[in-house]
């Protein structure tokens, strides 16, 4: 890597993964802001193949990767000093021989030829990437006839999303000298065929795909490792034919995860009687109960499973066949897990180990242009302007072109006409209730003007704990949860006279000038109007908000009913 960062040693593969799709993010943005571009769009991160042509002569010099003399076992700790070792087990480790020739560094004039072309078609993979790239590693073996095993069968490299290869096919691909066969991003499948050597960029970490053995000889593969740089570089390097997890990445990126890593310390019957809490509670999510059911016991029995078997994008076993970057939930709450679907919340919890924490500077750890469906529920109302401002920015750079972005969010113009109309009903879906002992302590009285307040800009102090992780402390002296601590005429003519982003702006600026640092939860807000100017701003065209067609067309998304009643939903798409 680069030498003029501050790097720091990773024993973890999973903080591995994820610091570099950080790592990575933060390149790519920093490129697109170099070359002047909002978003970035290719031939690969439209279908997450792109393929180089290799003239004859380099195909035959690159079979001096395959000399017999240079022939050697796979092995466990064939791993260089910047690459983590991954355990396989002692039979996948025959099958791999049994199948496979592997092989060590060619000579120095090989290396070179290898350099030489990737040098010259450098500036291709870097706009096809859209960020500068960096060799981490290359390692060489060929396939028997009738292989299935390994990098045989159908598989996906896994985590990081940032981790790309080159993989090299010296002899023309096809059904004799053998080829490689994958899904694209839109699910087609293909498979390479050419009478010309071959060298493809592929998406392997994200997309299905499987070697072809030929029928009457062995395949030789050179496969290229390549990883996000600042500065791209080409040079050879061999890591281990085991080198997968990078085990050096900066030190700001790789703390920041290892400090907000979480253990779960509740037992298995704490999280159950929580989940009885939750399902026989008035104030669980609406609908019907054996719905409510369902979805608990679903979150629930999903928190017990070990770590080793989930990770930030969900298991590799949950994806489609296709295994695209599908799907992203923004704010989805602690326990979101769902197959398909990448999730980024703020809140840690024994499926969300490494939080995401949205600011007015994020990068979300996605590359760009490869989302199908974005979507948030009631996350941006707890995010200041700025942040919401950049948190859709990175959806617009990380959204395909035709995706599509879903929100939900608490129906503020609903807010405003239950409390001229005097609507006590509306209020109680809140649950606000169990936090009037703390407003009555500092005078604030039990009114629907101060229950609307709270619903556009609601804090906590510093006595009260944290809300979100539900570390909180409603018997410390001193404890507030509630609304602007203003006189009730202000309120009322402010919810009256006032839109809906304009209450949420003023009463956020009282609150910040009359309180000792507040941690906000609700902040924000817009009405219809507001909204669909808030996403033309940001570059996106609202399609509708016609929440029985929305909640019809997406009817698979984990809780899309919860809190129908309550909310507005829109969807969106880039404008052309």
């Amino acid at each position: 890597m680069t030498n003029d960062i501050d790097m720091t040693l990773i024993d973890d593969p999973h903080v591995s993964g994820i610091g570099l799709d950080v790592w990575g993010s933060q390149i790519e943005k920093l490129w697109l802001i170099t070359k002047g571009f909002s978003r970035h769009s290719s031939e690969f991160k439209k279908n997450g193949v792109y393929v180089f042509p290799l003239q004859e002569d380099l195909g035959e010099e690159l079979l001096g990767f395959f000399d017999k003399t240079l022939q050697i076992d796979f092995e466990v700790n064939d791993v260089g000093c910047n690459f983590l070792v991954t355990d396989l087990s002692e039979k996948s480790i025959v099958n791999l021989n049994k199948e496979n020739n592997f092989y060590k560094a060619p000579s120095e004039k090989v290396q070179k030829a290898l350099s030489n072309f990737l040098e010259e078609i450098s500036p291709e993979i870097e706009m096809q990437l859209g960020h500068g790239w960096k060799v981490v590693n290359v390692r060489a073996w060929n396939t028997k006839p009738e292989a299935n095993f390994g990098p045989s069968a159908w598989h996906m490299d896994g985590d990081p999303k940032y981790l790309r290869k080159i993989m090299f096919y010296p002899l023309p691909p096809n059904e004799d000298n053998g080829s490689l066969e994958f899904f694209d991003r839109k699910g087609g499948r293909s498979c390479l065929e050419s009478k010309t050597p071959l060298c493809v960029l592929y998406d392997s970490s994200v997309l299905k795909h499987r070697g072809r053995s030929g029928k009457t000889g062995c395949r030789p593969v050179i496969e290229i490792s390549i990883v996000p740089s600042n500065v791209s570089e080409c040079e050879y390097i061999f890591e281990g034919q085991n080198a997968r997890y990078l085990c050096k990445l900066p030190s700001s990126i790789v703390n920041n995860l290892t400090a907000h890593k979480y253990v779960d310390k509740r037992s298995s019957n704490s999280i159950i009687n929580r989940f009885k809490a939750e399902i026989f509670s008035q104030r669980s999510n609406n609908g019907n109960f054996f719905v409510r059911v369902k979805r608990g016991l679903s979150r629930r029995v999903r928190a017990l499973i070990p770590d080793n078997k989930k990770s930030l994008y969900g298991s590799h076993e949950s994806h489609s066949v296709t295994n695209r970057i599908e799907k992203l939930n923004i704010g989805g709450g602690p326990n979101f897990f769902s197959p398909g679907w990448i999730s980024l919340d703020g809140a840690a919890s024994k499926v969300n180990v490494y939080p995401f924490t949205f600011t007015s500077m994020c990068d979300f750890p996605i590359p760009s242009g490869v989302v199908q469906l974005v979507y948030s529920s009631h996350c941006l109302e707890h995010l200041n302007d700025e942040t919401v401002d950049r948190v859709l920015q990175e959806v617009k750079r990380v959204i395909a072109s035709d995706g599509s972005l879903l929100l939900k969010l608490p129906d503020f113009e609903l807010v405003k006409e239950s409390f001229e109309k005097k609507d006590a009903v509306f209020f109680q879906q809140w649950g606000l209730e169990q936090l009037l002992p703390l407003w009555s302590d500092v005078g604030i009285s039990d009114n629907l003007a101060n229950k609307a307040s709270m619903l556009f800009c609601g804090y906590w102090n510093k006595l009260y704990g944290d809300h979100f992780s539900r570390n909180i402390a409603t018997d410390q002296v001193g404890s507030y949860h509630g609304p602007a601590k203003i006189k009730i005429d202000d309120v009322e003519k402010l919810l009256k006279n006032s839109s809906c982003h304009e209450i949420a702006s003023q009463l956020v600026q009282y609150v910040k000038a009359t309180e000792v640092d507040p941690t906000f939860n609700h902040q924000n807000a817009w009405s219809r109007s507001e909204l669909d100017q808030l996403l033309a701003k940001n570059g996106f065209k609202l399609e509708t908000f016609n929440k029985e067609k929305i909640c019809s067309n997406f009817s698979d998304v984990p809780g899309i009913l919860d809190m129908n009643d309550i909310s507005i939903y829109c969807v969106a798409t880039l404008v052309d």
